[in-house]
């Protein structure tokens, strides 16, 4: 083989080499930069869902509140009910008692 076919060839195979490492770079450089984009997008939902149960705790407080307003509601009306039977049953007996 002379001189000049293997300077060719060696250089040839050094090319081939090159850009076979080249690739493998980009590849590697490319699933980095992939699973940096899937972190980040990851993140990006754990910080929508932490401020969506914030949200929820703040209606559930809120309707919390509401319910026991509505039960207070409630006890002073079957209390204010209770009071005016047993008025209507006193005068009930005082106007049978009368007769």
């Amino acid at each position: 083989m002379s001189h000049s076919v293997f300077v060719a060839m060696l250089l040839a195979a050094l090319l081939a080499a090159a850009g076979t490492a080249r690739a493998q770079t980009q590849r590697s450089g490319g699933e980095s930069q992939r699973i940096m984009q899937q972190y980040q997008q990851v993140s990006a939902e754990k910080t929508a869902l932490q401020a969506q149960v914030a949200q929820m705790k703040k209606d559930l407080d809120g309707a919390k509140a509401e319910l026991a307003a509505a039960k207070k509601e409630r006890d002073e009306l079957k209390a204010r009910a209770a009071g005016s039977s047993a008025v209507a049953a006193q005068q009930v007996a005082q106007v049978n008692a009368s007769k």
